[in-house]
């Protein structure tokens, strides 16, 4: 593509070639000077970038599959749709930045700075953003799925709609981020903060929540049936054992603790409970905790 971009402190124009390799070439010499330049639809993959100054540039739809921008300054920067699987971006700057429809798949955004910045429908899918800076960023339908998100900051940020399957949020601060329809199956929050985070319409199936500050959060106690709390006291244990029992009948898990095939293995029926059993613990009785004396009794151990 025949595309002149300019030196924005001497006004020279610094590509003219439709080369990829002259391209790339003269934007790796100038990545200092590229604040509002227009890259767009340029195929810059494996470009060394880091610490580049690409403040309110128009990188939408740029290829940089591979590329590194570690450190780089791109806020305001757009990048919708940009194919930045791959990329380093640890330590940038996103401020404000649009990755809509971006695929970041793969991607490092290890300590990344992206408070406001706009990743509705990204693919972030098994991205590393430990430790990122996402306060207040729009994650509306964003792909998630595996992504590390281990101590990053997820404060008001909305996440809705979003897919978080099996991503690691362990010690995220999602302190009123909104979950809203989000699926966060088999994800791991372990002392994760999600004081004030409304959680309504959450799969939150098979979920860590060990650790989790759930203060003031907005939920329903139906989520204790989509969590799995995992190693648990022998009372609490026993309870929730005598819980599925409700469903799959005493005589049933009294022949599975015997050594007989366990009720709910053929799917017909689903246990209400996910947690650690012990068979040695079953004694046929009835369940003693209910509704809000059990929830807040799994929610206290």
């Amino acid at each position: 593509m025949n595309r002149q971009i300019k030196n924005r402190y001497t006004n020279e124009i610094i590509v003219k070639s439709k080369k990829y390799s002259s391209t790339k070439i003269a934007v790796e010499k100038n990545k200092q000077n590229l604040s509002e330049a227009n890259l767009r639809e340029i195929n810059l993959s494996g470009t060394e970038l880091s610490g580049a100054d690409l403040i309110l540039a128009d990188l939408s739809e740029v290829n940089l599959y591979g590329a590194n921008l570690t450190g780089a300054d791109l806020y305001g920067t757009d990048l919708y749709g940009a194919d930045l699987r791959e990329v380093y971006l640890r330590k940038a700057y996103l401020r404000g930045a649009n990755l809509n429809e971006a695929n970041l798949n793969g991607a490092n955004l290890s300590e990344a700075y992206l408070i406001w910045a706009n990743l509705i429908r990204t693919n972030l899918r098994r991205a590393n953003l430990s430790e990122a800076n996402l306060s207040e960023a729009n994650l509306i339908w964003a792909n998630l799925r595996q992504a590390n998100l281990s101590e990053a900051n997820l404060s008001e940020a909305n996440l809705s709609e979003a897919n978080l399957n099996e991503a690691n949020l362990s010690g995220a601060n999602l302190w009123k981020t909104d979950l809203r329809g989000a699926n966060l199956r088999r994800a791991n929050l372990s002392g994760a903060n999600l004081r004030r985070a409304n959680l309504n319409g959450t799969d939150l199936w098979k979920t860590n929540l060990n650790e989790v500050d759930l203060r003031e959060a907005n939920y329903s106690i139906s989520i204790m049936h989509q969590i799995d709390w995992g190693e648990l006291s022998d009372e609490l244990t026993l309870e929730l054992m005598r819980h599925d029992a409700e469903i799959c009948g005493s005589k049933a898990m009294t022949n599975w603790v015997k050594g007989g095939k366990c009720p709910f293995s053929t799917g017909n029926i689903q246990r209400l409970f996910y947690f650690n059993e012990k068979k040695e613990l079953w004694k046929s009785g009835k369940p003693k905790l209910h509704k809000m004396k059990l929830w807040k009794a799994l929610c206290k151990e």
